[in-house]
């Protein structure tokens, strides 16, 4: 199933950041801020990985609005621990949204665990949205 909004209805949904790296007025900060609400970190919020930006300055994107995130891999684990243990406490759709991102995390959170093992290191995931 493909989750992705219409190219016109991007611009509506991921809005404009506001310091923080939370987008006001979107999807995705309604659902941090239930998510918050019952107990999740904002620091581990979906917003944060989606909308943090870029670790350097890139040029304009022109005529798209491509998003740029990054998140620490060793804080997958936490983010998936933190995510699941208010699943109960939220809205359904809430927790859908959010499922999709702790499916990842999981992953992630696996592959940090097994990088360490073979003293690899994966220090970064890299998240785009356009």
């Amino acid at each position: 199933m493909d989750l992705r909004p219409a190219r016109a209805d991007r611009r509506a949904l991921l809005g404009h950041p506001r310091p923080g790296g939370l987008a006001s007025g979107t999807w995705f900060s309604t659902v941090d801020e239930e998510l918050s609400a019952a107990g999740v970190p904002p620091r581990l919020g979906i917003s944060e990985i989606i909308l943090s930006g870029p670790p350097v300055r890139l040029p304009f994107p022109g005529d798209t609005v491509p998003w740029m995130g990054t998140f620490p891999t060793a804080r997958a684990a936490e983010f998936v621990a933190a995510h699941e243990a208010v699943f109960d406490l939220v809205e359904p759709e809430v927790r859908e949204t959010a499922e999709y991102f702790v499916k990842a995390m999981r992953f992630e959170a696996e592959e940090w665990e097994a990088a360490e093992e073979a003293d690899r290191v994966n220090d970064t995931l890299f998240f785009w949205c356009s």
